[in-house]
């Protein structure tokens, strides 16, 4: 079974707005798939993958990985939307990338403990 990396989901996360405008991320992995003819690039399923991955994050987990992945907001204007310190705003964007990874990868014990951390 072929097993995505926590360096090439980091990609995914940092670079969600070019998956979300379909553009192909460079070195990033794909399941290669799809052929041609099915109509579906890896890069759609690629961003298929992490939409489903994110919105099976617990609240705190997806609001980090909103402020940052997603809406891209400064790291100051986060923690003031989240009101968080800093140390605890970077330890949740480093679950964000953890959970994307257990999730697509089906680490089920790993999902668990990160849900189980943020209940």
């Amino acid at each position: 079974m072929t097993s995505v990396s926590k360096k090439v989901v980091k990609q995914w996360l940092e670079y969600y707005h070019e998956l979300q405008a379909g553009e192909a991320l460079e070195n990033g992995f794909s399941f290669g798939g799809p052929k041609p003819e099915d109509g579906v690039t890896s890069g759609q399923l690629n961003k298929i993958m992490l939409d489903q991955a994110i919105n099976a994050m617990p609240l705190k987990l997806y609001q980090a990985a909103s402020c940052r992945f997603i809406r891209d907001l400064s790291t100051r204007d986060a923690l003031r939307e989240l009101n968080c310190s800093r140390g605890t705003y970077f330890k949740r964007n480093r679950d964000c990338i953890n959970f994307v990874y257990a999730y697509v990868n089906g680490l089920e014990f790993d999902l668990e403990k990160l849900k189980e951390t943020y209940r």
